[in-house]
């Protein structure tokens, strides 16, 4: 549910360039999350967005003026790990030509029951069939 009054930790510029509110959650793990006029909510997890806001917020009683002069940055991007060793350039000529293993194929014979499921079931059919010809002919 929507808090009337949402705890404000402090101020930012927005990439859009308004004056966004930074606040923090008041449950679980006390995320922050940010609040644009113009571009809403945004309620990123990573540790890395989180330390970006609490490093570059300025205090929340901070005039609009004096932050709308802050430079918009944003959080860049973090790196992924890059593998130790880049694939060597093979040429096509040095490639085998690959085609999958043949399977074998096995034939799976139906297992032979002691043959007396048929006729058990005919015979529930018939008397259950027996019974709605009864009943609807009342």
């Amino acid at each position: 549910m929507k808090k009337p009054n949402p705890t404000v930790v402090g101020k930012m510029r927005c990439e859009c360039g308004e004056v966004m509110e930074v606040r923090q959650r008041s449950n679980g793990r006390k995320l922050l999350y940010t609040y644009c006029p113009a571009c809403k909510v945004d309620q990123r997890s990573s540790q890395h967005v989180q330390d970006y806001w609490r490093d570059n917020m300025v205090a929340p009683d901070t005039p609009d003026d004096v932050i709308a002069k802050l430079a918009i940055s944003a959080p860049e991007p973090t790196q992924e790990t890059k593998p130790d060793q880049v694939p060597a350039v093979i040429d096509d000529d040095e490639l085998e030509e690959w085609s999958p293993a043949e399977m074998e194929q096995t034939e799976i014979e139906p297992e032979q029951g002691s043959g007396l499921l048929l006729p058990v079931g005919l015979f529930f059919g018939a008397i259950v069939a027996l019974i709605g010809f009864n009943a609807a002919f009342r």
